[in-house]
Formats: structure tokens, C-alpha cells, sequence
């Protein structure tokens, strides 16, 4: 049985979480199952009782209870989410947020769009880079022979 890949997508704002399940559902080539957490404890949660691992973490910075860099940071001193991609996807472009997310073992750092229309290109960019340029840890997608 083949299931869709699964993205975790945590930030606390709902209307960023609704852009974000919008742009996956309008755009066929995002074929990935959505899960989401409002917190980084919800995360944290999530990715320890999930049956499998996500082939991919969107991460907000700014949030209550756990922060996303406390909760990256969580994940790079865990050998069992080390090599997990996690993406800071955050409204956030000041420079020493940047910088702290990299030293913490960000993957890479993508500020949100100001509005819906941009979220799905994003996405789409995102995706494609990660899940289908990139080799992903655990993540072994069949790809035509060119």
C-alpha cells in the first residue's frame, strides 16, 4: 500500500495554516498529506506517537509554549529527528534570526508571503526543491528514467 508522503507544518497562526492547506489542495502537483501543529509542543508530540516519520518540517519561529528554534533545536539533538529537513517557513527576515536558525541545523530559511497569492508558488518551489531535486533521508521517490 502507497500513502502519500506527509509534511508537518507547524505554526500557530491559523490563517497561514489555512493558506498553507489551501495552496496544497488547489495545486495537483502537491501531492503530499498535510499534518499540522499549533506549537512546538504539539509538534514535538506529533512526531513522537506518528507512524512514520514526515518527509519534511515546515517550521514557524514565532509561536507560544516552544518556539520553532527550541523546537529545532530539540530535533538536531535527537538522533532519531537529526537528519529530518526542516524548512524555517516564517514572516521573520531579520538577520540574526536567520543566522541563529542556520547554526542551529536549519535545512534552509523561507520567509512567508505577505499574502495568499504567494504561498502557493512558494510551496510549489519548496516541494520540488526538497522532495524531488534533493534526496531526502527516508524518502525514496520514484522518478521516471530520462
Amino acid at each position: 500500500m502507497t500513502t502519500q508522503p506527509v509534511i508537518l507544518v507547524v505554526d500557530d497562526d491559523e490563517d497561514d495554516r489555512l493558506f498553507i492547506q489551501l495552496a496544497f489542495e488547489e495545486n495537483d502537483e502537491l501531492n503530499y498529506h498535510l499534518a499540522f501543529a499549533h506549537d512546538g509542543l504539539k509538534a514535538l508530540e506529533w512526531l513522537t506517537t506518528a507512524p512514520e516519520m514526515p518527509v519534511l518540517v515546515l517550521l514557524d519561529i514565532n509561536m507560544p509554549r516552544l518556539n520553532g528554534l527550541e523546537v529545532l533545536k530539540k530535533l538536531r539533538d535527537s538522533p532519531r529527528w537529526r537528519g529530518l529537513p526542516v524548512i524555517m517557513f516564517t514572516t521573520s527576515g531579520e538577520t540574526n534570526a536567520i543566522a541563529k536558525a542556520y547554526d542551529l541545523g536549519a535545512n534552509s530559511y523561507v520567509t512567508k508571503p505577505s499574502d495568499y497569492s504567494g504561498f502557493g508558488t512558494l510551496l510549489k518551489t519548496v516541494c520540488h526543491y526538497w522532495l524531488e531535486v534533493s534526496h531526502v533521508p527516508g524518502y525514496e521517490r520514484q522518478r521516471a528514467s530520462v
